[in-house]
């Protein structure tokens, strides 16, 4: 599921894992999945995953809206620091 975010650069969900037959999800106990990138100018600086090892069909179109919104200040946040950082050291 990461490289394929990684590669597609764009968030997956699973909401049926237990039952999906691939054999990269066969040892997970999770029955909704989510991965989601973190974005910044169109590189991917990290990933988002979230696995519900309790409910199928737990992430609605909402979660994801709100993920999207705060991977974006994250983003920022990521950039602000090694911006700072990059500061520091000339000083």
């Amino acid at each position: 599921i990461i490289r394929y975010v990684l590669h597609e650069k764009e968030h997956v969900i699973i909401q049926k894992a237990q039952k999906t037959q691939h054999p990269l999800l066969s040892y997970s106990t999770a029955k909704s999945i989510l991965s989601l990138p973190i974005v910044h100018q169109n590189e991917i600086i990290s990933i988002l995953s979230f696995e519900n090892t309790l409910l199928t069909n737990a992430i609605h179109p909402s979660h994801v809206q709100l993920l999207k919104v705060i991977a974006a200040q994250i983003a920022a946040s990521f950039e602000n620091a090694k911006i700072r950082l990059y500061l520091e050291k000339r000083v």
